[in-house]
């Protein structure tokens, strides 16, 4: 039986990986000529706030017990959630980066009804991403590449053991998205393709808000990568119901930056699936509020994509 970490704790470090494919030339960042800003939405999907020995959940969040006590049970609580939020997107033309813990891929792929409405989400522009939780976090997921957690009882194996469940589900597309902790030493080397960009978008609440700490650029930038292609760095404001401030404080800090943002430029937002579960008209009315400005949202690969390579 898997089992991870549980705790209450908003979003430590984010650490966003995208993999493209290679290009050969260097190109400098370039101003986004049409008008519209660049902005992408990445949805977290949790391994399960179920092992810690507190049972402790995100606050004010109660789930029954014939789910909070199954394995994966928290996946199939939240599994209409997902299913509600994308199509919400698809009213509005948004393309989603979903970011999935191993346990969240290890779910749908016991069904092929469920493996079927993926496919067609990533049909239709959606994006499958990996998302993992190191041997540190809350929430561990159970995979690490580091020793000491080998002799834990929720260990469950190394990290590429637990990206191939996420591998699997996208195929035949590529995994070109996901988040991170315990980088770089839990970085999953099946992710890592020779000449091709890797993309790290890095932020949480305590960069995104003046109040709470100083707040991080929006400029992307890249670097070189030792086996080709490049290491490319976005940033995340975290938009969490676990914050330390409000969501209602939150909104119109997030929203005012947004208008101000430059066109080169490119504003990434990320909250969890029990978020929208919790507090789903806050997070439509993000969706009317990016619609009225005129922009869409893309997934990281495309932004990746016309950013550097126009």
């Amino acid at each position: 039986m898997r089992s991870t970490m549980v705790g209450i704790a908003a979003l430590s470090i984010l650490t966003a990986i995208i993999m493209t494919g290679c290009r050969g030339h260097e190109s400098a960042p370039i101003d986004n000529t049409s008008g519209a800003k660049r902005t992408f939405i990445m949805i977290h999907l949790e391994a399960g706030y179920r092992s810690c020995k507190e049972n402790n959940l995100p606050p004010g969040l109660s789930i029954p017990d014939d789910f909070r006590l199954k394995d994966l049970g928290w996946q199939e609580y939240f599994w209409p959630t997902v299913i509600e939020l994308v199509q919400k997107a698809d009213e509005f033309g948004f393309k989603l980066t979903l970011a999935l813990n191993p346990q969240w891929a290890e779910y749908i792929l016991e069904d092929n009804a469920k493996v079927n409405l993926v496919k067609t989400w990533q049909e239709n522009g959606h994006e499958m991403a990996f998302h993992h939780h190191g041997f540190d976090h809350p929430d561990w997921n159970g995979y690490s590449n580091r020793p000491e957690a080998e002799n834990d009882g929720l260990y469950l194996g190394i990290v590429n053991d637990g990206y191939m469940f996420v591998e699997n589900l996208a195929s035949p597309y590529r995994v070109s998205s996901g988040t991170h902790s315990d980088l770089p030493l839990d970085f999953p080397s099946q992710m890592d393709i020779p000449n091709a960009d890797i993309i790290f978008a890095e932020g949480n609440a305590l960069d995104s808000y003046p109040q709470l700490g100083t707040v991080k650029s929006l400029k992307p930038y890249r670097e070189p990568k030792p086996n080709g292609g490049f290491r490319v760095h976005l940033t995340i404001r975290e938009y969490s119901t676990v914050m330390q401030i409000s969501l209602d404080e939150a909104t119109p800090i997030l929203k005012e930056q947004y208008k101000n943002m430059s066109g080169d430029e490119v504003f990434g937002i990320v909250w969890h699936e029990f978020d929208y579960y919790r507090s789903k008209d806050k997070y439509i009315e993000w969706f009317k509020f990016i619609q009225e400005q005129g922009d869409k949202v893309q997934t990281m690969e495309n932004i990746n994509a016309s950013y550097f390579y126009p």
